[in-house]
């Protein structure tokens, strides 16, 4: 873990709010998208960033054990570290550890509501494949991921996340994100989730039938 803050100011607790997702049917350009997305946010805001990719396909300093990426941040704060296991819960679980120590050096006391004003160094959460988290379906999004989802801004944690199972996505990742960036899609029951959660009808009924790299974006609310 790292002992000190990334020695720059960081961004004031609970003024930052990310979660970007990109899904899809397999090389439809979610991947090239979200590194697009996390080289944006990189560049404008000093946050720790880490990746749960079991595939190989992102660079960065690549671990096999939560402790083995939090001894490699400890040591390298400002790279992007990848974390190669099974199951993306324990990408979380070190995320939330990391954002913990990050509040307590900036004084922040998330549950009690101490700290408005004061500057933090936010987690980018970076997870290739959403449905390897915790054995999600559209009828179980486990624990531990819908808290730190959905209390990412109060937790210090922002999220970009892709699935070309796009069966399995459940839908609190769709109507709590600020960005969902919607590539070719055949699955008519993913569809109408989407729809459910608010995508606009025009979005969804163009998803069939995109192209290669083609994407549609919606931002219901928030910003990155």
């Amino acid at each position: 873990m790292p002992s000190a803050p990334i020695p720059n100011v960081g961004v004031p607790w609970k003024s930052w709010d990310c979660a970007i997702g990109a899904i899809g049917i397999p090389r439809s350009g979610k991947t090239y998208l979200l590194r697009q997305r996390v080289a944006e946010i990189r560049a404008r805001t000093t946050c720790y960033a880490i990746a749960h990719d079991p595939n190989g396909d992102w660079q960065g300093m690549r671990a096999s054990s939560r402790d083995e990426l939090l001894g490699h941040l400890a040591r390298h704060p400002g790279s992007l570290h990848v974390l190669a296991c099974d199951d993306g819960l324990e990408l979380i679980a070190a995320a939330e550890l990391i954002a913990s120590q990050s509040r307590r050096a900036a004084g922040v006391d998330a549950d009690r509501g101490v700290g408005h004003g004061r500057y933090m160094v936010p987690v980018l959460v970076v997870i290739d494949e959403a449905a390897d988290v915790g054995g999600m379906s559209p009828h179980h999004l486990a624990p531990q991921f819908r808290r730190a989802y959905l209390r990412r801004r109060h937790l210090g944690l922002g999220f970009l996340w892709g699935s070309q199972r796009v069966s399995l996505v459940h839908p609190v990742l769709y109507d709590s994100s600020t960005e969902l960036n919607i590539f070719r899609c055949n699955d008519e029951q993913a569809i109408e989730r989407m729809r459910r959660a608010g995508v606009p009808r025009e979005i969804t009924d163009a998803a069939p039938t995109l192209a290669q790299g083609e994407h549609r974006t919606w931002r219901p609310w928030g910003t990155a």
